[in-house]
C-alpha cells in the first residue's frame, strides 16, 4: 500500500528543488523535507511562498551563491584551530552572500514583511570578512603582509632565492660549452643546469635527472 507520500509523488518534488538549489545547506535541508501537518503550518508557509514568488516576478532571483556548509568547516575549527586559505575565503564569500541579500531585501522591506523580518535577522559578520580577506588573496593565497613573521620569512626566501638563481647564473657561464642551453632550470624545486650527457662527467654534481630523449642530464 503507498504512504502518502508517493501518492503525492512527493520526491519528485524533491528532485525538481535539488535541481535548483545552490547550497549544501539548501540540500541538507531539502532532503530532510517532510509534510506539514496542520493546516496553520501550510497556510504560514504558503504566505511566505506568496512574498517570495513576488519578489522574484518583480525584482528577479535573491543574491544567493553557490555555497558548501560553512558550519562544518566552523566545528572543525573548534576542534582543531586549523582552516585552510579556501576554507577561509568559502566563509568569507557566504557573509559577503549574507550581505547582498541583506542590502537585496532592505530596498523593498516594507513591501515583504515576512520575508524581511527573516532576513534582516542575519547577523552582521562583514568585519569577519574583511579580516579574512586581509589576509586571504583572491587566489587563496596568503598575503606576505598577512603577519609580521610571515613577511619576514618569506623575505628571506626571496633572498635565498635570488642568491641561488644568482649561482645557478654564474655556473652556467662557466660551463657554458657542456650545456644543451643557457636558461635557468627548475625540476620539482631544484636548480640544475642542463649538461650535455656526452659532457656530464666534465660538471661536477649530482645528477637530478635526465631528459626523455637521454640528450641531456640535469645536475644539481
Amino acid at each position: 500500500m503507498q504512504n502518502i507520500y508517493q501518492t503525492f509523488e512527493f520526491y519528485k518534488i524533491q528532485d525538481a528543488l535539488l535541481e535548483n538549489a545552490k547550497t549544501e545547506v539548501g540540500r541538507q535541508l531539502i532532503s530532510s523535507l517532510e509534510m506539514l501537518k496542520s493546516f496553520d503550518a501550510v497556510n504560514n508557509s504558503l504566505e511566505d511562498l506568496k512574498e517570495i514568488a513576488s519578489i522574484i516576478l518583480r525584482y528577479g532571483p535573491l543574491p544567493i551563491n553557490p555555497s558548501l556548509d560553512a558550519l562544518k568547516l566552523i566545528e572543525i575549527a573548534k576542534k582543531t584551530a586549523l582552516l585552510t586559505p579556501r576554507d577561509l575565503d568559502m566563509i568569507a564569500e557566504d557573509v559577503l552572500t549574507s550581505l547582498s541579500i541583506i542590502k537585496f531585501i532592505k530596498k523593498i522591506e516594507t513591501l515583504y514583511p515576512r520575508v524581511s523580518n527573516k532576513v534582516l535577522n542575519f547577523c552582521d559578520l562583514s568585519s569577519l570578512e574583511k579580516e579574512i580577506h586581509r589576509v586571504i588573496n583572491s587566489s587563496q593565497g596568503i598575503y606576505d603582509k598577512a603577519s609580521p613573521t610571515l613577511f619576514s620569512i618569506r623575505t628571506k626566501l626571496k633572498k635565498v632565492e635570488q642568491q641561488l638563481q644568482d649561482k645557478i647564473a654564474t655556473l652556467s657561464v662557466g660551463f657554458t660549452s657542456y650545456l644543451s642551453d643557457n636558461t635557468i632550470t627548475i625540476r620539482e624545486g631544484h636548480f640544475v643546469l642542463p649538461v650535455k650527457t656526452a659532457f656530464k662527467n666534465k660538471v661536477p654534481g649530482i645528477v637530478y635527472d635526465v631528459s626523455d630523449s637521454g640528450n641531456t642530464t640535469f645536475i644539481e
